[in-house]
């Protein structure tokens, strides 16, 4: 019996997917590898994770090495199109030896998604093990649909407020609001920005709430009666929704003598 096919039959491996962008994504420039958002195992409703055009997409596994040829375990990842034609690949890496099927020791290789794709393309995710000395053969294993192309963002956010009413007193005013709906990747996001202008800044000079919830403290404001609130959603394909803006409100620290 070959090593790739023992492996096989003794733990099938386990695919995870973590979508992945930078910074520089959102100024339409390469992404690079910056996890986001795990999604783990193969239950129901897990697959397909959503990502851009041309993103790169980390794809996790776990696996056990062959005991007999230490240091020559391998693994590569193949993105194909919906007529099995490969579109996306990377290398062969060597990974690590021994029992890596805990989540905590799951391996990873990083896979760039084809630039221009259209909005719900769809991709198979082909995970490869082998043992350097044994390929051709190896261990496979597929999700299909492993990926889905997600160009459009989510909705406006609706229900903006400020905890107490304004005019306020607080130069902190905490904002609450209610949630922006999305078609698939679901919200990653809100970004905001508080400032003197009745027009929200572009989407990347926002602030990134690093959260999907629903209530924001600004930082300290001076009193004055010109403040906006600026809030958009942005789903976990990075894609941004539309601004909501809040405002004018009055912010007044000084009491009444």
């Amino acid at each position: 019996m070959s090593w790739s096919r023992r492996l096989w039959r003794t733990l099938p491996i386990a695919l995870v997917i973590v979508l992945a962008a930078a910074t520089a994504a959102f100024a339409g420039e390469a992404p690079t590898s910056v996890n986001v958002e795990q999604v783990t195992g193969f239950t129901a409703g897990v697959f397909p994770a959503y990502c851009g055009s041309g993103a790169t997409v980390q794809v996790k596994f776990g696996y056990i090495s062959n005991p007999d040829n230490p240091g020559t375990t391998e693994a590569r990842v193949l993105l194909l199109d919906g007529s099995d034609t490969e579109v996306g690949s990377t290398l062969w890496h060597t990974v690590p030896d021994g029992d890596k099927t805990a989540l905590g020791d799951w391996q990873s290789l990083n896979v760039v998604t084809p630039t221009g794709a259209p909005d719900a393309t769809q991709y198979k995710i082909v995970l490869q093990v082998a043992n350097s000395n044994s390929s051709p053969n190896w261990a496979e294993d597929i999700q299909a649909p492993g990926l889905e192309v997600d160009l459009i963002g989510p909705g406006p956010v609706s229900g903006v407020y400020v905890t107490g009413g304004v005019p306020t007193s607080d130069n902190t005013p905490q904002f609450i609001w209610s949630d922006a709906a999305d078609d698939r990747a679901g919200i990653r996001s809100y970004w905001v920005e508080v400032d003197h202008s009745p027009t929200a800044p572009a989407s990347a000079a926002m602030t990134d709430t690093m959260s999907d919830g629903h209530i924001w403290t600004s930082g300290a404001l001076a009193d004055g009666s010109d403040w906006y609130f600026h809030i958009r959603a942005q789903d976990k394909a990075f894609n941004y929704g539309d601004a909501v803006t809040f405002g004018p409100f009055t912010v007044d620290t000084v009491a009444p003598t």
